[in-house]
């Protein structure tokens, strides 16, 4: 299955450092990439607004729910440091009751940049329609 994720130019910098992983999105409910995103999938990767840059494909996911303010912070200590999180879950943790968590196995850089139809005729999959596509901004929460 193919993605397209609107990442935060800063955060995408980080992740190619390998300083970001996994990426963690958190939820109200189960919107994508919550139960859509599967181990093999490709992602397409662009920031807000710009062509497409990115291609990554993904290695392992974690989903998980029924999360409680109280269970989010037993958690904590373990999920922080793999995803560079602060010492403390913020408001957009503790309001969650759904998370995805995704680890990349492989990221590449697409250069020159392509817009979608570029991507297409070079034999690029094509990207998936406008509900598929997921937002991830530089705090880690999950944009509207």
């Amino acid at each position: 299955m193919r993605h397209l994720l609107v990442l935060d130019p800063a955060l995408r910098a980080r992740l190619e450092a390998g300083s970001r992983q996994p990426l963690v999105w958190w939820a109200a409910d189960r919107r994508p990439p919550y139960g859509v995103v599967q181990p093999g999938d490709l992602v397409y990767l662009r920031a807000p607004g710009r062509p497409l840059s990115g291609l990554a494909t993904v290695g392992r996911v974690l989903f998980l729910r029924n999360l409680s303010p109280a269970f989010l912070r037993r958690l904590w200590p373990v999920l922080a440091p793999l995803t560079g999180a602060g010492p403390a879950p913020g408001p957009a943790e503790l309001g969650a009751h759904y998370a995805s968590v995704i680890w990349f196995a492989t990221l590449d850089a697409i250069r020159p940049p392509l817009e979608p139809a570029e991507a297409l005729a070079l034999g690029l999959p094509p990207l998936p329609g406008g509900r598929g596509a997921w937002r991830l901004w530089e705090d880690g929460t999950a944009a509207p």
